[in-house]
């Protein structure tokens, strides 16, 4: 889930299917459905490839964090570092597995 913390309107999910027809199915049956009072906006994520880049980033992955870690635990450790504007954090499913985040600052 990708959590703004400047701007709540700003969230949204990646999620994984064990299966493109699992997918396809989540996309059709969820498209505009009701979720706390707002419509969803559900479609297919597009494969991108990965380009090398010389541009600089407002944006670091950090990889290997513990199970159980939450969005406000990564902001707080990276607050020193930076206004973090965002983060889009894939949560470990069971313990002994670990989450990953994408952390936004607000400047370079």
């Amino acid at each position: 889930i990708f959590f703004s913390l400047e701007d709540r309107r700003k969230t949204f999910a990646f999620v994984e299917f064990n299966t493109k027809r699992e997918a396809e199915a989540a996309v059709e049956e969820k498209f505009g459905t009701l979720l706390n009072g707002c419509r969803l906006n559900v479609v297919s994520a597009k494969k991108k490839t990965w380009r090398p880049t010389n541009k600089p980033s407002n944006e670091i992955f950090i990889g290997s964090l513990p199970y159980g870690t939450q969005q406000m635990d990564v902001a707080n450790i990276m607050e020193a570092h930076g206004e973090v504007t965002g983060i889009l954090m894939h949560k470990a499913q069971l313990p002994g597995s670990n989450s990953y985040a994408f952390v936004r600052f607000e400047k370079l």
